[in-house]
């Protein structure tokens, strides 16, 4: 409830989210920045800014429109509750094992519809999801693990305001 961390990976490109309570950050390295900006960076000019981001923690306003986009990722009902969804007739798939857990899978439409894994040990957590139409496989791990939340230090932090860069 006061907060979370994980990682997010998309089209090749890595970054890390905090969330202590509502303060929000997130870490990526220069070339995530980089192709954030859109811009080549052919000329060195524009990687500076990206450079002195890389490996920052940059605080993300809460006005900012990625203030929303993101910090869903670190609300665990939020979270659950718009990803876990399967499309179409729901059936099982047999048994399976995700990072060395004993799994049941649950599918949509025979597979078109996502697939869903579930532990058979302990608690039935989701494991493993694989989203409809090609639109990304989910991992969680650490289920039921406490985790220590808190701000990054000064020097690891980059504060833009009111409102991120859009270049």
């Amino acid at each position: 409830a006061d907060g979370g961390t994980g990682s997010v990976t998309a089209e090749g490109a890595t970054f890390h989210l905090l969330r202590v309570g509502e303060q929000l950050y997130l870490k990526a390295d220069a070339a995530f920045w980089n192709k954030e900006d859109g811009k080549s960076g052919e000329d060195g000019s524009d990687t500076a800014a990206a450079d002195k981001l890389d490996g920052k923690y940059v605080k993300v306003p809460t006005g900012d429109p990625s203030y929303k986009k993101f910090s869903g990722f670190t609300d665990k009902d939020l979270l659950l509750d718009g990803l876990l969804t399967l499309h179409g007739s729901l059936a099982t798939d047999g048994h399976h094992e995700q990072s060395g857990v004993r799994t049941i899978r649950i599918t949509g439409d025979g597979g078109s519809g996502g697939k869903l894994d579930v532990s058979l040990e302990g608690k039935p957590y989701p494991l493993r999801l694989e989203r409809a139409g090609g639109a990304g496989t989910l991992s969680f791990s650490s289920w039921g693990k406490d985790f220590a939340l808190k701000e990054p230090a000064k020097d690891e932090t980059v504060d833009y305001g009111k409102q991120l860069p859009t270049s």
